[in-house]
């Protein structure tokens, strides 16, 4: 099972991908729809002071907002701004 430990910073990248997928969630209606999974790794991810580490599961729910975000099709070309581009390798290495 992968694990990875992340840092402040990391931790804001991520819940910026969380608030891109939640706000194109229109297929909920309000696009305020989170699953209670979803909402523990952001209450994680929000009490992040120092480091942190992600389980395998909570890994699995940031991927899923970061293959939203940076390519929001299959096949087609990934879009991240640079300071995503480390935290982008590390998960991607974590699994």
């Amino acid at each position: 099972m992968s694990q990875i430990s992340i840092n402040k910073q990391e931790a804001r990248i991520i819940l910026t991908w969380y608030d891109t997928v939640v706000g194109k969630a229109s297929h909920y209606g309000t696009a305020e729809y989170v699953f209670p999974e979803e909402q523990l790794v952001v209450d994680k991810l929000k009490k992040c002071l120092g480091n942190t580490s992600l389980d395998h599961y909570e890994l699995q729910t940031v991927i899923g907002w970061m293959d939203k975000v940076i390519s929001q099709f299959p096949g087609q070309a990934e879009y991240y701004f640079p300071e995503e581009e480390a935290l982008v390798q590390k998960i991607r290495d974590a699994v």
